[in-house]
């Protein structure tokens, strides 16, 4: 049987000399080569100001929440590229996901927002019009989005998240 797996396909070419290699584009990149291109495509400068929460992740990247640390922490030990509010721009709308991650095995972009206050009345309608908005461009839970949320009295569960990923 014929193994056409990208690995397989990349095959070849990973046997080729340096010099060869360099005379050579090839037709499916490792999955390394893809995180790195979506990585270097999806950087952006931090949006935190001076005044705002010195809250860092275990790899040094500051976030607005101990939330937010949290999941990024968990993204990065389970080996998921992502980037931290990096802009989404929706016709002329611009938005900034809490986590805009890469999904390796379909190639492809998924959202993780973060509902943190949930029993503030105003910040519920906030995300529900978030939602609405993200909606309305195609972009549904199961369908590139994740949710993860809590209230003063129920923190981020993260057995929820970690099955979420």
């Amino acid at each position: 049987m014929l193994d056409n797996s990208p690995d397989a396909l990349q095959e070849p070419y990973l046997h080729l000399s340096a010099k060869r290699k360099s005379l050579v584009t090839p037709y499916v990149l490792s999955v390394e080569e893809r995180i790195q291109r979506w990585l270097d495509e999806h950087e952006a400068p931090s949006r935190l100001k001076a005044d705002d929460p010195e809250i860092y992740t275990n790899q040094g990247e500051r976030v607005r929440s101990k939330s937010e640390k949290i999941i990024a922490d968990k993204l990065f030990e389970l080996g998921i590229p992502y980037r931290y509010e990096y802009p989404l721009t929706l016709d002329n709308i611009l938005l900034y996901p809490d986590f805009t991650l890469y999904d390796v095995n379909n190639d492809s972009t998924v959202y993780l927002e973060h509902f943190g206050m949930m029993d503030s009345p105003e910040y519920l309608i906030n995300a529900l019009k978030k939602l609405d908005l993200l909606a309305s461009y195609g972009i549904t839970i199961g369908n590139g989005l994740l949710l993860t949320f809590e209230a003063n009295n129920k923190p981020l569960n993260t057995h929820y998240l970690v099955s979420l990923l």
